[in-house]
């Protein structure tokens, strides 16, 4: 169901790339990296209503996502752990060259 609602969305696929980071080391310096897993626990309902949020179904007009909602949220039982990273970048401002 979502594959077909980010479709409709992005009807030629993602472009997500990592190239922002290359602009931003040309920038500022060279990006430290680190990052941080944990693992936690959702229920069917919670999960389902976690992806809600995401843009495509975001976008939906209240209607019509209540009702892809009513259809999708009954899709997920049972329970779930996801393991959510966060990631944190730094950099330091280059001096101004002369």
């Amino acid at each position: 169901m979502l594959d077909a609602l980010f479709q409709r969305f992005h009807p030629h696929g993602a472009a997500y790339h990592q190239a922002w980071i290359d602009v931003l080391e040309e920038m500022l310096a060279p990006v430290g990296r680190a990052s941080f897993a944990r693992e936690e626990p959702y229920t069917g309902r919670m999960l389902a209503e976690l992806l809600l949020t995401s843009s495509s179904p975001a976008a939906l007009a209240d209607a019509e996502r209540d009702d892809f909602a009513a259809h999708f949220v009954p899709l997920f039982n049972g329970e779930y752990v996801l393991r959510v990273t966060t990631e944190v970048l730094w950099a330091r401002v280059k001096a101004p060259q002369t």
